[in-house]
């Protein structure tokens, strides 16, 4: 027998996969993991999996494919199978459905529903399988009734969620241990009691009584049927009821199972997320209104201050004195430096609001056009650019060569003071992404400093060394994050620089789908 439950995570992002172990290691489940829908075939066969965590976008076998598959195969038509995607639209949902899901988690994964969600299905697989092997072993050896009862309620005693064993009179046959130890009940008090009679009547629950006197009748089984009631021991809670009728033995009748799951923290644990999605809402649509203002409002008296300056320039120059000179100066080159945080922060702003056009990229061209544009503002330099050739790679153009104009521009100031700045750029495939790097001869920075390298505003060199808003790496992290890539450096202080990113070696659909 397994020592505890073993869920097989599908994703073929590694940070994604790491992510979710990280949620769920902690809390005592053993994790298999696969890159792809045809390894997660083999590891599903090769293990005994308890449940699957799915991607849906993949290259090669999507997330659909690999559900279908494992539905074929009767020995796991009732594995659980949850679908961890950011897909939206409800024809994907309803996709997922008709192929065999059992649930879904919205990306970014919430840790608490996440949990809850796991935990929620394995208990219904433990349910299945136990009532599986029930009815198994019962055919086989032909156990009489007396020796059923008792097997079926130590099966029973095994779970650990409350579960109570109902006649057709709906008065108790037998509940689970964990029932008496969460509603904090006797068996002398329960046992051949009328459900409603619980605990001082607090089990009287209209609900209640519409799922086991309307709805099961007519159903034989129902699911997820939800009931808040404030009882006298535990307070008030919110329970999921989930009902089974099943034929007893030799054909006494019949006795319902009443499997009780508390959902009181995870149904505020949703109010909390639906509370912090609207605030989330807000703050989006507050960025929106700063942007504008960003993009209107401060621009008009930057533009003011640099006219007047530039006239006030032209018109008293001949009386100016030095030190006037050099101080109109100054306000001059400061106002084009707030002019550029102002264009920067925009950039950094539209990046994660602008839509996505995948497609294949020539980033040998791309690359090449955006160099020209760089040197033919820096004729004056000394530079060189170095390339074999660069393979292709599938993204979003517009964006991509965002990426390549503020590394190739930054290696370009990073060697101002190298004669010659000399820029090489390389590429590589691996797996099932296409890595890009850029390395330099400049100035290098400090590793124990990489933490503050792609952060807004962070800078590893004074504006007096070199100039730049701390925006432009932040922005290509951002662009390259929603590639489904990622972006790192390497680097020693007067040893240059190598930066480097990923993007998919085959198409991936686009954002606004997913």
């Amino acid at each position: 027998m397994k020592d505890k439950p073993v869920i097989l995570v599908v994703d073929d992002q590694p940070y994604n996969i790491e992510l979710l172990e990280a949620h769920l290691a902690p809390q005592g489940y053993e994790i298999v993991k696969a890159a792809n829908g045809e390894e997660a075939l083999e590891k599903l066969f090769g293990n005994q999996i308890d449940l699957i965590l799915l991607d849906v976008m993949m290259p090669g076998m999507d997330g659909f494919e690999v559900i279908r598959r494992v539905r074929q195969d009767n020995t796991h038509r009732l594995l659980p199978i949850i679908m961890v995607t950011a897909l939206q639209e409800t024809e994907d949902r309803i996709k997922g459905i008709e192929a065999g899901c059992d649930d879904f988690i919205s990306k970014p994964v919430d840790k608490m529903e996440l949990s809850a969600r796991v935990r929620s299905l394995l208990r219904l697989k433990a349910y299945n399988d136990l009532m599986s092997n029930y009815r198994k072993e019962l055919e086989a050896a032909k156990i009489s009734a007396v020796e059923a009862r008792e097997y079926a309620e130590n099966i029973i005693n095994t779970l650990r969620e409350p579960l109570i064993a109902l006649d057709q009179d709906l008065r108790v046959v037998t509940a689970s241990r964990s029932f008496y130890d969460f509603f904090k009940v006797k068996p002398e008090d329960t046992i051949g009691q009328l459900i409603y009679d619980l605990g001082n009547k607090q089990w009287d629950i209209p609900k209640l009584r519409e799922l086991l006197e309307t709805i099961l009748p007519q159903k034989t089984t129902f699911d997820n049927y939800e009931v808040e009631h404030d009882f006298a021991t535990i307070g008030r809670r919110i329970m999921l009821l989930n009902a089974r009728q099943v034929k007893r033995p030799l054909g006494k009748g019949r006795v319902i199972l009443l499997a009780i799951e508390d959902i009181t923290e995870r149904k505020k644990a949703e109010t909390e997320l639906k509370v912090q999605t609207q605030q989330l809402e807000y703050a989006n649509k507050e960025l929106e209104s700063f942007s504008y203002s960003v993009s209107h409002d401060l621009r008009a008296p930057l533009r003011a201050i640099e006219g007047y300056s530039q006239m006030f320039m032209k018109k008293y120059r001949s009386t100016l004195g030095e030190d006037a000179t050099r101080m109109i100066t100054v306000i001059r080159s400061n106002t084009k430096m707030m002019e550029n945080l102002i264009e920067s922060l925009l950039s950094l702003s539209k990046v994660q609001k602008t839509s996505m056009s995948i497609s294949e990229i020539n980033m040998d061209e791309l690359a090449k056009e955006v160099w020209n544009e760089i040197w033919a503002a820096n004729k004056e330099r000394e530079l060189e650019l170095m390339t074999t050739e660069i393979l292709p790679g599938y993204g979003d153009q517009t964006l991509i060569r965002q990426v390549l104009s503020n590394l190739i521009s930054n290696a370009v100031k990073f060697t101002n003071n190298q004669k010659p700045g000399i820029i090489e750029m390389s590429s590589h495939s691996e797996s099932d992404k296409i890595i890009y790097c850029l390395k330099d001869n400049g100035a290098g920075f400090d590793m124990a400093y990489y933490y503050k390298l792609f952060g807004v505003f962070q800078r590893l060199h004074s504006n007096e060394e070199f100039e730049g808003t701390g925006i432009g790496l932040a922005t290509v992290r951002r662009i390259i994050n929603r590639h489904g890539g990622r972006v790192w450096a390497e680097s020693k202080v007067n040893e240059g620089a190598t930066f480097c990113f990923s993007l998919p070696s085959t198409r991936m659909q686009d954002e606004s789908a997913s």
